[in-house]
């Protein structure tokens, strides 16, 4: 199947696409991303700052639950994915609530009862799409301000609020 699109700017020029190759090229991107939140290309870094930001900016996952990279008009799936698609770089207190950045920029409100830790020392919580997002360690090190270490395990506290920390 064909699909005749309108390509240059200020031209009325019709290009014909093969949807089956348009589609063996999105699902063979090469495009990754690793446990670090960064991004890479045939395993090698992506090692413009500007274009990892825009690439966390332009994450998608469809209806199926595949992760999708958008650009613009163009998207494609993402090869590989070491843990998650969303990663906390940095968070900040307003009033009783923790506000969490992620990579890309985008903010949201901390569920505090979604947080839990794992091996290695790992932290992570569940965004409002439901998607878990990983602390990285500059935003595990502002959260450190309020977790209390108790009989059973880790707490968070906020004001006169404590949420219990579960393992995962």
């Amino acid at each position: 199947m064909l699909l005749q699109i309108c390509v240059g700017i200020g031209h009325n020029r019709l290009v014909s696409i093969d949807l089956e190759k348009l589609e063996w090229f999105r699902r063979n991107s090469c495009i990754g991303l690793n446990r670090k939140g960064e991004w890479t290309y045939n395993g090698s870094p992506v090692e413009s700052a500007r274009v990892q930001k825009l690439f966390h900016q332009g994450l998608k996952i469809n209806q199926a639950g595949e992760a999708q990279l958008h650009v613009g008009k163009q998207w494609c799936y993402l090869e590989e994915v070491q843990d998650t698609l969303y990663f906390v770089d940095n968070l900040r207190l307003e009033g009783s609530e923790i506000v969490l950045r992620l990579l890309g920029g985008r903010q949201e409100s901390l569920n505090s009862d979604s947080l839990s830790h794992g091996d290695e020392g790992r932290l992570c919580c569940v965004l409002q799409n439901g998607q878990r997002a990983r602390f990285l360690r500059s935003a595990m090190s502002a959260l450190s301000d309020y977790l209390v270490e108790t009989d059973h395990g880790y707490n968070l506290n906020i004001g006169e609020e404590s949420f219990a920390i579960s393992e995962e």
